[in-house]
């Protein structure tokens, strides 16, 4: 059965863990490039990557369409919907990496998640900024390098044989 008690338990326990994050994310250090934009680590799209690679994908879009609409309540209000989009679009692509990880390599699954963390920001950024392409760009590229080296940090440390960076 679909929703079994314990499929909601797991539903439950991710939300929770989801719902934290967020409120970690709120408190975490960030480099102030200017006094309205800043650069901070994004945990839960970090979150929401290790948990697509161990869930069925079509069951962690919800979830994060879900949790993305929280953060936008949380984070930014201004730009309502923005993030659950984004975050739902980014998990949809980065579980689209389990139907090839037979076929493509190590590197060609790093360049791909990297490609998607990047498309994340520079849609989020553009929205958000919306006139200063260059400052999107370096803001992308950075955002972008950041969340992957952490993701690839806890992949390694905690979860090496479960994720795709490793060559089947």
């Amino acid at each position: 059965m679909y929703l079994s008690f314990s499929n909601i338990k797991n539903i439950f326990i991710h939300f929770i863990i989801g719902l934290t994050l967020i409120f970690i994310q709120v408190y975490l250090p960030q480099i102030w490039i200017n006094p309205n934009l800043s650069i901070n680590f994004d945990v839960l799209l970090i979150y929401l990557t290790c948990i697509a690679f161990i869930y069925k994908p079509h069951q962690i879009v919800y979830f994060a369409f879900m949790i993305g609409l929280f953060q936008d309540l949380v984070v930014n209000i201004e730009m309502l919907g923005i993030l659950s989009l984004l975050k739902s679009l980014s998990v949809f692509l980065i579980g689209r990496i389990n139907n090839f990880k037979f076929l493509w390599n190590k590197k060609v699954k790093i360049i791909y998640l990297f490609v998607i963390y990047l498309f994340h920001f520079l849609v989020y950024y553009y929205v958000f900024i919306n006139n200063d392409f260059y400052l999107i760009a370096v803001l992308s590229f950075l955002q972008s390098l950041a969340c992957f080296i952490i993701f690839y940090i806890i992949q390694k440390n905690f979860f090496a044989n479960i994720f795709f960076l490793n060559d089947h």
